[in-house]
């Protein structure tokens, strides 16, 4: 039904994002758990909720940026332009990279404007890998007997994280004034 590329960081670009504000999950887990043991009405439990909240959206933002519509192979010739993320901005319009190559590579330029080589002839890197994500008629390991629809993927490793914001960090992204706002927003309207 779909098609997607999803760009994976090596885990040294990981490393590199989490040094540059990306939040870790043991980091998310450990304020989660902090702030479970706070009583309600506690000024610190709203202000830690909020600064939580913000750093679930900033994961969930990093993530969706990695993911573009449709799948681009590095091949001997690809159909370049500018291509659609997952990730969409306050009124839903999606972030885009622009996509060119041939010869076996790709090049996608990010939002912040760092160009990612992908080069499917480099064996010691991961690229052109295909997945296929099925849904069933039902549970799958017993009453499933149809494929009701599925989609493909296909896989490259990234040397470096890509990065939508004009700054070179993944933090940032609101003030934690604006993040308290939003939350205390989000939750008298019960979205939380």
């Amino acid at each position: 039904t779909y098609n997607y590329t999803l760009y994976v960081p090596s885990n040294e670009a990981m490393a590199a994002a989490y040094n540059k504000g990306l939040p870790r999950p043991d980091e998310i887990d450990a304020e989660y758990e902090r702030l479970n043991l706070l009583e309600e009405g506690d000024d610190q439990l709203e202000t830690g909720k909020a600064v939580l909240y913000e750093k679930l959206g900033i994961i969930r933002d990093f993530i969706r940026y990695h993911f573009q519509s449709v799948s681009v192979y590095a091949d001997n010739v690809v159909s370049g332009g500018k291509y659609s993320t997952m990730l969409t901005d306050a009124v839903g319009i999606a972030y885009t990279n622009q996509v060119t190559g041939g010869d076996g590579k790709l090049q996608v330029t990010d939002a912040h404007g760092t160009v990612h080589v992908i080069d499917a002839n480099q064996s010691s890197k991961y690229s052109n890998l295909m997945t296929r994500d099925y849904w069933l008629n039902g549970e799958k390991t017993s009453r499933a007997n149809t494929i009701t629809t599925s989609s493909f993927c296909v896989i490259h490793e990234l040397s470096e994280a890509m990065n939508w914001n004009a700054a070179d960090r993944y933090d940032g992204q609101n003030t934690r004034a604006q993040a308290v706002k939003v939350y205390k927003r989000l939750k008298a309207k019960n979205h939380l």
